[in-house]
């Protein structure tokens, strides 16, 4: 039986605060233009359909690649997290501000994971030296990353 590939999902209790808030404006709104139950459940089914929505066309490409990283596909895992992260250079505001536009309590911002990802993906696939470049990058960029500096001395442990 083939074990799990372990994820890091690291969240901010913080950043859940802008989700009920908005959940509580959407079914006020709700209750008052269509009463109770009915506006509770129009406001509720409007939070969902955004909240799910939003990260389903910005995070595409990152849920894309986590799919194929529980199954352990590492070459096809690869390309999502780079698009991945060339979305989210493109669009920087859509990742700083991802509590309030995708919904997301994410710690880490979506651009962090994609580069986190692709080494892990460059390590199953045996490239270190390109893995070791994207977990500097990532470093590079995001000084505080748990789990870019986890990769690396992980990386350095496997040597010595």
């Amino acid at each position: 039986m083939t074990r799990p590939v372990p994820v890091v999902r690291e969240w901010r209790w913080v950043l859940v605060i802008p989700q009920f808030l908005a959940m509580a404006v959407l079914v006020a709104a709700g209750v008052a233009l269509w009463g109770h139950p009915i506006g509770t459940a129009i406001g509720l089914l409007i939070y969902l359909t955004y909240s799910i929505g939003s990260r389903a066309l910005c995070a595409r490409h990152q849920k894309e690649g986590m799919r194929h990283i529980m199954k352990r596909e590492w070459t096809e895992a690869l390309p999502c997290f780079e698009r991945s992260q060339g979305f989210f250079e493109r669009y920087p505001w859509v990742d700083r501000y991802r509590a309030f536009l995708l919904m997301s309590p994410s710690g880490g911002s979506y651009h962090e994971m994609a580069l986190v990802n692709q080494a892990v993906c460059l390590l199953y696939l045996d490239r270190g030296a390109e893995a070791r470049a994207a977990y500097e990058k990532a470093l590079e960029l995001y000084p505080d990353s748990p789990t870019a500096l986890a990769g690396l001395k992980a990386m350095d442990a496997g040597r010595s």
